[in-house]
């Protein structure tokens, strides 16, 4: 329908301006026409009245023929007859009519009989002007009448031939006036069409484009329809990408600021102490290691988000690059809870149970040590009172298909015992375990979306169970091919059986 109307148009504008363009070079020829034949006419004109002048002359003269030698009226009547010749030849040519050749040549026939008259009454009479003579005057009135009647015609003509071309020229005017209004109209619909078909829409996309550029786009917005419609698509799907970066960047900010915070704060506390009481940490042993393992274990924690945003700044892909190597998961766990316990100094305790014998792993010493950082620091975030955290390992977990089991839970306050496995104390009482980006945790910090990423990086994954506001309990899995033979069994003389018959305990992955 569109291209039958934007064709419709454009023929009829094309034809309006060719008929105007015809009519124009018409009337310009027909104007040149007229012009030529007005200037032929007056040319006619003008030699008639030349004629006259003449023949008018020529009669003055013969009464001066008795002063004049024979010589001079020869050569007066010679250049009469001559004058009259050509121009009665000049007169019925182009632009003469029959009757103005009639009456030419009658005008001819007349001065040949005004000739031979003359010449016969010249010698009888003493003044030699024929023109006394009746006849004489009577040929001579017969040839100015026919000049005359010849100049009439032409200026008859002439008036005519001009008035036929103001005629056309009006007439002209007026059908070119109707051909460019048509054209006009057609224009002004062609316009109107492309302006709301075309320029319209482009000024809507301009200003979502520059909406969207300045970040005050909105989604929702009036549709418009053909290919604009696709790109009015496309830019509602920008503008919904964009809002999802701004978004995600925005959760990624307080991400990263929620796990920065208690660090930092921990760091503050231990420098106004530094700061405000000096002596007395001098004086004082207790206050000065409590201030110092707590400054340390800030940094400590602190260190781990800083090198998680290396991370993603050097991911490649989605994906992190392992710097694997074989490692004892008793020591890493030790270590790591060692760094972090704070019952000393502190209002919470962090415990780990591990098997006698050393579990051997391939994996990514620094990372793993980051991601028990990171759900420590949740938990420690989330305790309402003082309490315990535990990290417990176990291998061969009955419900799982193998592997090395790692649990984080928050035991309470008062429970010093550290169990020896969670088969004895189970702290999953409060649901199944549940995906960690599924888990309202995922919203409560940067450390768990990389935990996450790191354990999937190893191949295996966090999960967690419980609910906000009760006891909590993350569980971290690494595959069977990362823990070396002989150590997944799930008891302790499983891991002393191993230990007899290898001597030492394997430094070999499975893969």
């Amino acid at each position: 329908m569109k291209k039958t109307f934007i064709a419709t148009i454009s023929i009829v504008f094309l034809v309006s301006i060719g008929a105007m363009l015809a009519l124009h070079w018409r009337e310009a020829a027909s104007l040149q026409s007229s012009l030529l034949q007005k200037d032929l006419q007056i040319s006619r004109v003008e030699k008639a009245q030349t004629l006259i002048f003449e023949l008018e002359q020529f009669r003055a003269v013969n009464a001066n023929f008795r002063r004049m030698l024979n010589a001079e009226i020869a050569n007066a009547k010679k250049s009469i007859a001559n004058s009259l010749r050509e121009g009665i030849e000049s007169l019925e040519g182009e632009g003469a009519s029959a009757e103005d050749r009639a009456s030419l040549t009658e005008m001819r026939i007349k001065f040949s009989e005004l000739q031979i008259l003359s010449a016969k009454l010249e010698p009888l009479l003493y003044t030699r002007n024929a023109y006394q003579n009746s006849d004489i005057q009577q040929m001579h009135a017969d040839i100015l009448r026919n000049i005359q009647q010849v100049r009439t015609n032409a200026r008859a003509q002439g008036d005519s031939a001009y008035s036929a071309a103001l005629a056309n020229v009006s007439r002209t005017r007026t059908v070119l006036a109707q051909a460019a209004g048509v054209a006009v109209t057609m224009y002004l619909s062609l316009f109107l069409y492309l302006l709301f078909s075309h320029a319209r829409p482009l000024q809507l996309l301009r200003e979502r484009v520059k909406g969207t550029r300045s970040g005050f786009a909105v989604a929702d917005s009036a549709r418009l329809r053909g290919v604009y419609g696709e790109i009015e698509w496309l830019i509602r799907d920008l503008i919904k990408t964009i809002e999802s970066h701004r978004k995600d960047r925005l959760e990624f900010v307080t991400a990263v600021a929620s796990d920065l915070k208690p660090p930092l704060l921990a760091v503050r506390a231990s420098t106004d102490v530094i700061a405000s009481a000096p002596d007395r940490l001098v004086a004082d042993p207790h206050l000065r290691f409590r201030t110092v393992e707590s400054s340390r274990n800030a940094v400590f924690r602190l260190t781990a988000v800083l090198d998680g945003l290396n991370d993603i700044l050097d991911s490649n892909e989605g994906r992190l690059r392992l710097n694997e190597q074989i490692t004892d998961l008793n020591q890493l766990i030790l270590a790591t809870a060692r760094v972090l316990d704070r019952g000393e100094s502190g209002d919470c305790k962090v415990q780990a149970s591990v098997p006698p014998i050393p579990v051997w792993a391939t994996i990514d010493r620094e990372r793993l040590e980051h991601v028990i950082v990171y759900i420590v620091s949740k938990l420690l975030t989330q305790q309402e009172q003082p309490g315990r955290i535990v990290i417990e390992m176990s291998a061969g977990d009955p419900q799982s298909k193998g592997g090395l089991h790692l649990s984080i839970y928050d035991q309470g306050k008062g429970q010093n015992q550290v169990p020896q496995s969670t088969q004895n104390v189970n702290p999953l009482t409060s649901g199944p375990d549940q995906g960690l980006l599924r888990h309202w945790a995922t919203q409560k910090g940067f450390g768990m979306s990389m935990a996450d990423r790191i354990m999937r990086a190893h191949g295996g994954n966090v999960t967690a169970a419980g609910v906000a506001g009760t006891r909590l309990v993350f569980r971290l899995w690494l595959p069977p091919e990362r823990i070396s033979i002989g150590l997944l069994q799930s008891d302790v003389s499983g891991f002393q059986d191993s230990i007899n018959v290898n001597a030492t305990p394997s430094m070999h992955p499975r893969n």
